[in-house]
């Protein structure tokens, strides 16, 4: 969602007439809608069920813990996983790919935070984040913008190095047309930018 409009407009200067719908969904709704021809092809995060799409490596999103300004885990050089014991957690709904690869590596390392409040994007994420309601894993390329203005402070725990494969998918039996295949190489030529 944050990576998107940068290859669009890129991608628009090079094509002005050739239009562009996007759609906003969860990995299953993206490899459902590739699969019934609905998408030319789809960017996702999460793990695939089927075997009915072609997938390309895009590149990787690193999670981040985030905090307002103030919160005491912000301020710390580094926190230890087991300082986020007593903490209000604010997660995605169940079936996101952020909230799946978090929920891993928090078992992995024993951590159990219990979700004071679920939402369905990053944006009302960020907003209760900075009103005090919690503090959340989310992408860094969400963030980029309320970390640099300071709006939002990143909580640093060198032990939890989460981390998801973003890719580029479309149905293995689909002819790409010619624009969709410029609008995907402008994509991962992006991501060496």
């Amino acid at each position: 969602m944050y990576l998107i409009p940068r290859t669009i407009a890129h991608f628009k200067r090079r094509y002005p007439k050739i239009e562009i719908q996007l759609a906003v969904k969860d990995t299953r709704q993206v490899e459902e809608a590739v699969i019934r021809n609905e998408f030319d092809f789809g960017f996702v995060g999460g793990h695939l069920t089927g075997d009915e799409v072609h997938v390309l490596p895009w590149m990787t999103d690193r999670i981040i813990l985030i905090a307002p300004p103030g919160h005491r885990l912000g301020g710390k050089r580094t926190v230890r996983p087991q300082d986020l014991g007593n903490e209000q957690f604010i997660f995605r709904e169940q079936g996101s790919a952020t909230r799946a690869v978090v929920a891993a590596d928090l078992r992995k390392h024993r951590i159990e935070a219990e979700a004071v409040m679920e939402m369905t994007n990053p944006e009302s994420i960020k907003k209760a984040v900075q009103n005090g309601l919690g503090i959340a894993f989310i992408s860094a390329f969400a963030v980029e913008a309320e970390l640099k203005a300071k709006t939002l402070v990143t909580v640093n725990i060198p032990e939890l190095d989460i981390r998801r494969e973003l890719k580029i998918v479309h149905r293995k039996d689909k002819h790409l047309s010619g624009a969709a295949h410029v609008f995907v190489e402008i994509a991962r030529n992006d991501t060496l930018s």
